[in-house]
């Protein structure tokens, strides 16, 4: 069974002394999505939802279709198969970074076991 995976807000901090921004990590700046519904994005779009490159088989870009966990949207990260999200981060070499995000099952996807790699 194809394993869907969803996941919306990601955040990015480091100690006080430094910072580094992941940039729209809510997903909420992109492609026009109609309420309810959801755009599929083909791996290497880099311009449909603003500070992310689509990688893998592609994702589903949620609009409102379910609740996203802050804002409107989130990302499915299946669109048929297996597909990803990437941003590259400026950071500094010895400085201390947490990355958290917030992930869920695709509620359209049925029983079984859901899975992500996080690189």
């Amino acid at each position: 069974m194809k394993a869907l995976i969803l996941a919306s807000l990601l955040a990015f901090a480091a100690t006080p002394a430094s910072a580094a921004a992941i940039v729209n990590g809510s997903f909420e700046a992109g492609f026009d999505i109609a309420p309810g519904s959801f755009r599929t994005v083909a791996s290497g779009n880099s311009s449909a939802i603003s500070g992310w490159t689509v990688g893998g088989a592609g994702v589903d870009y949620i609009g409102t279709y379910w609740q996203a966990e802050a804002g409107r949207r989130s990302i499915d990260l299946s669109a048929l198969n297996a597909g990803s999200v990437s941003q590259s981060l400026t950071t500094v070499i010895g400085q201390a970074y947490k990355v958290a995000f917030y992930l869920s099952g695709n509620p359209d996807g049925g029983l079984g076991q859901k899975m992500a790699t996080v690189a």
